[in-house]
């Protein structure tokens, strides 16, 4: 933008905000939307609208910044480093923006748009009327918007500034919404009693001083009669000094009569709770001034923007799942919400169908840019699938849609990779629901085998990618067996990820272990390696050593993601590439390798099965002592003659492979063990680097706030 404020050569256009609206209105209500019809073709269907934050003029609005620009230069001094306003076009109008700028509305025709809703450019949209305050006057009467802004500055302090008392807020509402003083003839009577009451106790308090004032007398009178009169004024009966909120720790229609219920002023509870009643009235006083307008617009929306705010997790639950039940219990008409949250305990209500989730993209250099997807669409079936149930078939769709329809004829069976599709996606939703809702708040994913990996993961990051401590990643424990599953969320979402996974190799029941040896025996076994198609259970696998001839692995991430490999030797020698998914999201999966195994002198080559296998065998020495008996790894006894290694490493593979061995132990032990002792398994530490190179780039780009004040080859990037 600021380039095409100074070079006249440039034109491109200047910036703009667009906004479009469709509404479903019914017939009844028609006639308020006329002026939206497109044209006289139109019968029914969506009644489009586009506001634009556009320049009112730009070759006007350039002229004039070029004017200002120049005055400012003359004003210059070239020795000075002072620059007056403005300094660029986006310096000119951050004063000048409203003169500038104004909303201009047009109407939309749906036939201009296709299913996927784009636009047909060739066929521009139409302007809704000759002057804005028209517009907006048509808008108004269908859309009425109110705001809930997250600074509330809800105060228990009576000297502050910004502060508002909950009472001060019950006040604006009793004004604005509840029954008139002069309306309501019980209140009269109620009003009228207490004042008659009131002055009775003023007349008998002030009595004897008004008699000594009486006898005094006053120039020009006829000794007039000093007398104090109280007047309640039902305006001022909710202010914060003359009645106020307390909390009862009783319920007083529980206690005897007479009884009064024990109570604490309004400042003694938690800002937190006072922070959802207040929005609770906040926006029930939204919802009954638009119900109560003379001409009611058709949609009331209220945007409330972080809601968290000073609310507990718990509480944010309770506050997205109870309020769609006030509003709906409190009114006749139906008020939408639309919410701005970073809390994953509001997502958590909320859904999957809901969210529309604001993605930051590479888009154009120097320039933010953001992705709105909608979650709704999420791996929602193109077309209904077939569920076959004897010969009757049932057409599902996504969200409960389907009908049920009848077939004389056989039905068609319906492919896997449909059904895998919506049962992917009913498996996420249920998954992100009951677990981790934060990964739509991170900047990077981690997806791990099991608790061990999820408990060690943040003493590795210190240890061998400290910068990703800086930022916010989401560790979901997924297993190998549904890894894979996350694979189009991810991509939907285009979140960085790293996927930590175990080798899981199996093998014909009864194959030997061998023993290790160098890494071109894995090479020599992999035409050995692909089982017979036909014939092969699960029944007849059984865990095994990687360097098993024959071992394939039962980690189905790795068969059907990354790297797409299933026998062992072929994982083994996988090219980095093969490891890497670049597009449309970067992922990258971490499995265990042939790594040099030491023992007593001795050092053979071999990859660990799982995460315990591969700590043990590249920290061997370490496990094996005597002092790390917690680990729960040592198969050395004392009283033995010191084994081979191989000997060694097949005890520790049956050890960490017997359903005794007690995995989280492990992870506690060596948590508590001195982190300089052991080593991170090289697997994990080469996909941690990788994710912090990803995240942490060496070169970051130069902010420039005043791009004509420096020389072209001042503008670059630094480390």
């Amino acid at each position: 933008m600021d380039s095409a404020g100074n070079d006249l050569s440039d034109k491109s256009p200047l910036p703009s905000i667009t906004l479009d609206l469709w509404f479903d209105i019914d017939a009844q209500d028609l006639y308020r939307a006329i002026p939206l019809i497109p044209n006289l073709d139109w019968e029914s269907g969506p009644l489009g609208v586009r506001l634009s934050l556009q320049p009112d003029n730009s070759d006007e609005l350039l002229a004039r910044y070029r004017h200002a620009r120049s005055q400012a230069q003359e004003a210059t001094d070239d020795a000075s480093d002072f620059h007056p306003w403005p300094t660029s076009l986006s310096d000119y109008l951050s004063r000048t923006l409203q003169e500038e700028y104004s909303v201009s509305i047009a109407t939309l025709d749906r036939s201009s748009f296709d299913e996927e809703w784009n636009e047909d450019l060739s066929r521009p949209p139409r302007a809704l009327a000759d002057t804005s305050t028209q517009a907006r006057t048509i808008l108004d009467s269908i859309i009425k918007v109110d705001f809930m802004d997250a600074q509330r500055f809800l105060s228990d302090s009576e000297a502050s500034g910004k502060g508002e008392h909950l009472s001060g807020r019950l006040g604006r509402f009793y004004k604005n919404n509840l029954e008139r003083y002069d309306d309501n003839h019980g209140a009269t009577r109620a009003l009228a009693d207490s004042e008659r009451r009131l002055n009775d106790h003023l007349l008998q308090v002030f009595k004897p001083t008004l008699d000594s004032l009486n006898k005094l007398g006053y120039p020009g009178f006829s000794n007039p009669y000093l007398l104090i009169r109280s007047v309640v004024d039902p305006e001022s009966i909710f202010s914060s000094k003359n009645t106020s909120v307390h909390y009862s720790l009783d319920d007083p229609d529980t206690l005897d009569p007479g009884v009064a219920p024990v109570m604490l002023p309004g400042r003694y509870n938690g800002l937190g709770f006072k922070n959802l009643i207040y929005m609770v009235i906040e926006l029930l006083d939204f919802q009954e001034r638009w119900a109560s307008m003379p001409v009611r617009p058709l949609l009331h929306l209220v945007m409330i923007e972080e809601p968290e705010a000073h609310l507990h997790a718990q509480l944010q639950q309770v506050f997205i799942r109870q309020i769609r039940k006030v509003l709906d219990e409190e009114a006749s008409f139906l008020t939408q919400l639309v919410i701005t949250t970073h809390s994953s305990h509001i997502i958590y209500e909320a859904g999957f169908s809901p969210i529309r989730y604001f993605k930051r993209s590479a888009g154009v250099p120097n320039q933010a840019t953001t992705d709105v997807l909608d979650l709704a669409t999420f791996k929602r079936p193109t077309a209904p699938q077939s569920v076959v149930s004897g010969p009757t078939a049932t057409a599902a769709s996504d969200e409960g849609s389907g009908e049920a329809v009848t077939s004389e004829r056989e039905p068609d069976v319906p492919a896997a990779a449909a059904i895998d599709e919506v049962v992917t996606r009913d498996f996420l939703i249920r998954y992100m629901k009951l677990t981790h809702c934060d990964l739509f708040f991170a900047d990077a994913a981690v997806l791990v085998e099991g608790n061990v990996e999820r408990l060690l993961l943040p003493l590795m990051i210190e240890r061998t990618a400290p910068e990703l401590k800086a930022q916010y990643l989401s560790i979901l424990e997924v297993g190998g067996a549904f890894a894979h599953r996350f694979r189009d969320l991810v991509n939907f979402l285009g979140i960085t990820t790293l996927v930590i996974t175990d080798l899981d190799s199996v093998a014909l029941k009864g194959a030997a272990v061998s023993t290790p040896g160098e890494p071109e025996s894995y090479a020599e076994e992999s035409a050995m390696n692909e089982m017979p198609s036909t014939g092969q259970t699960s029944k007849s696998l059984s865990v095994s050593m990687t360097n098993v001839p024959g071992a394939q692995t039962s980690n189905e991430t790795l068969k059907q993601w990354l790297p797409g490999r299933s026998s062992i030797p072929d994982l083994l020698s996988a090219s980095e590439d093969l490891k890497i998914q670049a597009s449309p999201c970067s992922v990258r999966v971490a499995y265990q390798g042939v790594t040099d195994v030491t023992w007593n002198g001795t050092t053979v080559k071999l990859a660990g099965r799982t995460l315990e296998e591969a700590f043990a065998y590249q920290n061997l020495q370490w496990t094996q002592d005597a002092g790390q008996k917690d680990l729960h790894l040592s198969v050395v006894k004392r009283s033995e003659e010191t084994p081979d290694i191989s000997n060694v490493l097949a005890r520790i593979h049956h050890r960490v492979a017997s359903k005794s061995f007690k995995k989280t132990e492990f992870a506690l032990a060596v948590f508590e063990a001195d982190p300089e002792a052991w080593v991170v398994p090289t697997y994990i530490d080469e996909g941690l680097k990788w994710l912090e190179s990803q995240l942490t780039p060496n070169e970051i780009l130069v902010p420039v706030l005043n791009a004509d004040a420096l020389a072209a080859d001042d503008l670059g990037k630094v480390a």
